[in-house]
């Protein structure tokens, strides 16, 4: 069977009132992201012989894979190359090609690995991402182009003393704001300076060392090249052992993960491999409290043990013990009751999850999950999901899940001409019959291309090309479909130039063209609007990258009114004025569109004292984004670093400050948003935060100690033993519980909410912990009632597929709802819930959702809804009118009407 790997990242999420109208928009269908957002690691040059061999210490048990990777240019083998190998978690691995153009590297950990090359005078290249199988040796090859500019700089320490043996990476940014994949390498030497090849553009480049928390700059590289320093602060070092709870033997090959902050959105994460002996050694973090666990099928830590950390400290003996948890063991079968091999499960719960893919008898084993309830939904490029299957896992393996899938259809054909081209469905999804989006595919030079699965209806296929021709073609989606043929032609540009309040140009930029209805949709905090899924995201709209003089050009448009949208890093841009619009004839150029707008330059400056009043230094001090709800639903565009850019490159948040002897700090390149200032002191046992601070503004903050909430769960017939617990509030922390009682520690003072789940029911808990103590919340369970249905369309047919959750009607924000469930082929569905007045909500794409108000859910007791009828999904309302700027006129300075930050408009990454 197939082995489950632990999801990362808090997969249980809050939901307000006001982000279940937005989930309409696809937040269910944001894939895992883990080999992006959650790569961390620490990294290691390679000792290379002559023949670049390289070594990646901290193997388990499992058989390691190998690599062998040639690299040339057009004149033959290209010697002293760098082979940069990322995987999803762990150490980054460099090798260094010899003098035949070889390198080598052994001992690999199995699973997916991003492989990418660089040398002097060249452009770097990368390969697709590779699976690498235990045990096994394959042989890749790498082409680079001669060209490229010089990048150099110097990385010093904090005293302006050199840093030898430095990591600098740099990878380009993508029309998205994203770093490439084709990562350039290099080294500092004895005197801290480094040389390296990119190409003219924009760029992210990092400095890492093991005795340092590194740094991540943007620079705009030139005809002449560029130059980029770093001064990087000493980073800390935490050690020790994991062992089993139960023999205490040290366990090999372990992930370890540390956490800092958490609860906050864009929390920084470290995950090492344990060596063969148990040990880790985590080193370059920032000062602070650092939560650890680790994981090692079947076995996972149940409690995190914190770790406080000085500016450059070292922390040894840390103990992190791991215990065997039950499993959940399914099969997956399609509509007939046959097995549905290759199907992907996601288990979704309180803080947690675990995905695992059906083995060829359709068979599923998902591990390493702490007691709780769970969503298990199905994902698969031939099956549609029509059913999401709750589970309660307690101390007991949980065996004979059946999830049920739905085999799709899916639409073959090709682009004409030939060529590679980027193809999606108009709005992501089949018909109106369901929720079920669908992914989008590049072709290659062919351009043939599978797209699915949908489940019948018709949908209009789009082609956007490199070459910038552009086409689409209406599809009728029925079984023995021929081919499709999506005709070509040269699309239209748009081009112009983005500077700031000042007029200077505002490099590295996206800018994002949609048709004009669609701006005016999004504006209005409307969601009917044509999103489709791209590279497992929800997107819409064109887009183009400015250049060092702000420049940019979005090619491939069909003819039509555009709106434009300017984004730092996937966050949108206060505009200086109303937004222009620009009318494009068929196949026209046109040049001159001026997009004026409020560049992220902002600051935040201030003083942190501890609790006497006193001035902090060496105080670490962070500002976190606070994100609209439309924002966290496309989270992955939002400042998000996505290559693996060693310790603390999966932390998006703009770079920190350490505070100075007299407890000053300063923040700077902030956008005109509102954030959470958090400092922390002496080792995280002191904390300051404070909300709702936009730049300008100057800050006196006084640390306090951290605080405690412990308490009890009492059900029906007495204490409870197992069950699930989330804490939300100043500090979000999830919590299985084994042994009856919760514990939160090392917590922020405030007030709190305690969400509970068990097997008995659920229940909710509030308290207010003062600083530096210990507060107590005891919580009595109530028995869930059971909501069940079936969704009819307007016609009265059954409608399968859904999305559905049930939702307290009286909840003010921040109620617990789990991934929805879809509904089954004859449009029926089940969901248990806590007693209360309740809604159900309908998730439909691309329409708003549907609502079905005024019942209540009592405890212990079935709610039967009986037939509900969908109302035909209709195009929102037109907002009143706004005022436009004709593109190509210069834009008046002035208050937009709504500015991207306070609205719902976000645009995710391509």
């Amino acid at each position: 069977m197939a082995k489950a790997r632990r999801s990362r990242g808090s997969l249980f999420i809050v939901w307000s009132a006001g982000l279940l109208a937005l989930l309409v928009g696809g937040a269910w269908c944001v894939r895992s992201r883990e080999a992006r957002l959650a790569r961390t690691a620490m990294t290691q040059r390679s000792t290379a012989a002559p023949r670049g061999r390289g070594v990646v210490a901290g193997m388990g048990v499992t058989a390691p894979a190998a690599l062998t990777i040639t690299v040339t240019d057009d004149r033959g083998p290209l010697g002293s190359a760098m082979v940069r190998l990322a995987p999803r978690a762990g150490e980054i691995v460099v090798v260094i090609t010899a003098a035949d153009g070889v390198a080598h590297a052994e001992r690999l950990e199995p699973g997916s690995w991003q492989v990418s090359a660089s040398a002097e005078g060249h452009i770097p290249a990368t390969l697709p991402v590779r699976e690498l199988a235990a045990g096994g040796v394959e042989q890749l090859a790498l082409r680079l182009a001669s060209g490229g500019r010089t990048l150099h700089g110097k990385v010093s320490d904090t005293s302006g003393g050199p840093v030898a043996g430095a990591r600098i990476e740099a990878a380009e940014l993508t029309a998205a704001g994203t770093p490439d994949d084709a990562v350039s390498t290099t080294f500092t030497s004895d005197d801290g300076t480094y040389h390296m090849t990119v190409a003219e553009g924009s760029f992210v480049v990092a400095a890492t060392s093991a005795d340092y928390a590194s740094q991540i700059r943007r620079i705009e590289v030139g005809p002449a090249g560029a130059v980029a320093n770093f001064a990087l602060v000493p980073g800390g070092v935490i050690e020790g052992v994991v062992l089993d709870e139960r023999t205490h033997e040290p366990v090999g090959g372990a992930s370890v993960r540390a956490r800092r902050n958490p609860g906050v959105m864009f929390s920084a994460e470290r995950r090492v491999l344990a060596g063969p002996d148990g040990r880790f050694r985590i080193t370059g973090l920032k000062p602070g409290d650092w939560q650890l666990d680790a994981f090692a099928p079947p076995r996972f830590s149940r409690d995190p043990t914190h770790v406080g950390l000085a500016v450059a400290e070292q922390v040894s003996g840390v103990e992190l013990q791991i215990g065997a948890s039950p499993v959940i063991r399914g099969r997956v079968v399609d509509e007939t009751g046959a097995a549905a091999p290759g199907v992907q499960l996601h288990a979704v719960g309180y803080g947690t999850g675990s995905t695992a893919t059906a083995d060829p008898g359709g068979e599923f084993v998902m591990q390493g999950l702490p007691p709780g309830g769970y969503t298990i939904s199905a994902e698969s490029s031939a099956y549609l999901r029509i059913r999401g299957t709750s589970v309660w896992l307690a101390d007991q393996d949980v065996d004979g899940v059946v999830v049920c899938v739905q085999r799709g259809l899916a639409v073959k054909g090709h682009v004409e001409p030939r060529q590679p081209c980027h193809v999606q469905p108009e709005f992501g999804r089949a018909s109106g019959r369901s929720s079920h989006a669908v992914a989008d595919v590049s072709t290659g030079p062919d351009g043939e291309f599978v797209v699915g699965p949908f489940d019948g209806g018709s949908t209009r296929l789009v082609a956007r090309c490199a070459s910038g021709d552009e086409g689409s073609v209406q599809v009728e989606v029925v079984p023995g479909l021929p081919d499709a043929v999506i005709r070509v032609k040269p699309g239209g540009a748009l081009g112009g130039r983005v500077v700031d309040r000042d007029g200077t140009p505002v490099p590295g930029v996206s800018v994002v063209a949609n048709p004009a209805a669609v701006m005016t949709a999004l504006d209005s905090g409307l969601v009917g609007v044509p999103l489709h899924m791209a590279g497992g995201m929800i997107t819409t709209g064109e887009r183009a990258l400015t250049d060092a003089g702000g420049a940019f050009q979005i090619n491939g448009l069909p003819a039509g009114v555009y709106g434009f949208q300017v984004l730092d890093r996937g966050k949108p841009l206060r505009p200086l004025g109303p937004s222009p619009e620009a009318t494009l004839a068929a196949g026209e150029h046109r040049e001159g569109i001026a997009l004026a707008v409020e560049s992220a330059g902002g600051v935040i400056s201030g003083t942190v004292t501890d609790p006497d009043g006193a001035p902090l230094a060496d105080a670490w001090v962070s500002v976190y984004p606070q994100l609209s709800a439309l924002d966290v639903m496309n989270i992955g565009t939002i400042d998000a670093p996505v290559m693996n850019l060693g310790p603390g490159g999966n932390d998006p948040a703009p770079p920190p400050a350490l505070t100075d002897a007299q407890g000053h700090f300063e923040l700077t390149g902030l956008f005109q948003v509102k954030y959470t200032v958090i400092a922390e002191g002496r080792r995280g046992q002191l904390r300051a935060r404070q909300a709702d601070i936009v730049p300008g503004t100057t800050l006196q903050l006084q640390t306090h100690g951290v605080s405690t909430l412990v308490g009890t769960v009492t059900g029906p017939a007495g204490p409870v033993a197992v069950f699930s617990a989330a804490l939300r509030g100043p500090t979000v922390a999830d919590h299985s519980v084994t042994q009856g009682k919760f514990a939160f520690d090392h917590i922020n003072p405030g007030s709190y909410t305690v969400y509970v789940e068990s097997l008995v029911g659920g229940g909710v808990g509030q308290a207010t912990v003062a600083p530096g103590a210990t507060a107590t919340l005891d919580i009595t369970l109530a028995v869930n009632g059971t909501v069940t249905g079936t969704l009819v369309d307007p016609t009265g047919k059954p409608a399968r597929g859904m999305e559905v959750v049930v939702v307290r009607a009286d909840e003010q924000g921040g109620e617990m709802i789990r991934p929805p469930v879809t509904t089954e082929v004859d449009g029926r569905f089940r969901i248990e819930h806590a007693p209360g007045p309740c809604h159900v909500v309908v998730f439909r794409r691309p329409a708003r959702p549907f609502v079905k108000r005024g019942f209540v859910v009592e405890s212990g007791k079935t709610v039967e809804l009986g037939a509900i009828e969908l109302d035909a999904p209709t195009a929102p309302p037109a907002p009143p009118a706004s005022p436009r700027t004709p593109a190509g006129n210069a834009m008046p300075s002035g208050t937009p009407r709504r500015a991207p930050a306070e609205s719902s408009r976000a645009t995710a990454r391509r």
